[in-house]
């Protein structure tokens, strides 16, 4: 959370970072036994693996992320017409009705799974990804692997 959070701003200084960490520990300790259910765990990156196994005294093995390179290919775009399409909001989140009403440029299939996907990334110019709370990006690597740069927040899931 970090004492920079709007939660914390009213709080002094001193007090505010010492509130913000008895609240970061508190929350790692409860996760801490929420992992320790396990026999066997999983983590992103090396980092975690090291914390875990030494919070946990459980086996942790690093678990790498990975996109189905022939599913998404830049071989699959098919739009080529020229038609200028200035969003395309894939999903089904609390926001929809708000894009459905107020983004007349906008196109909005909802959930898409598989080839359909794959087809939609490729058909991008540019994928433009605001989630500041996405823990592996795998969105974001595929649409890599369809070709397509993307455009993200500086927070979220890392290495």
């Amino acid at each position: 959370m970090g004492y920079d959070s709007a939660l914390l701003r009213w709080v002094p200084t001193a007090a505010g970072k010492s509130a913000a960490s008895l609240s970061e520990r508190t929350i790692l300790n409860a996760g801490i036994l929420f992992y320790r259910l396990g026999d066997v765990l999983f983590a992103p990156n090396q980092e975690l693996v090291e914390m875990l196994q030494d919070r946990t005294h459980r086996p942790v093995y690093l678990m790498k992320r990975g996109i189905d390179t022939e599913l998404y290919d830049p071989g699959k775009r098919t739009s080529n017409d020229g038609v200028l399409r200035l969003f395309l909001i894939i999903g089904g989140g609390s926001e929809r009705e708000w894009h459905t009403l107020n983004l007349e440029s906008s196109d909005l299939p909802g959930i898409l799974r598989g080839e359909e996907l794959a087809k939609a990334y490729a058909n991008l110019d540019v994928f433009l990804f605001p989630s500041r709370t996405d823990t592996f990006r795998n969105v974001v690597l595929e649409s890599f692997a369809s070709g397509v740069p993307a455009v993200v927040t500086n927070a979220g899931g890392r290495k």
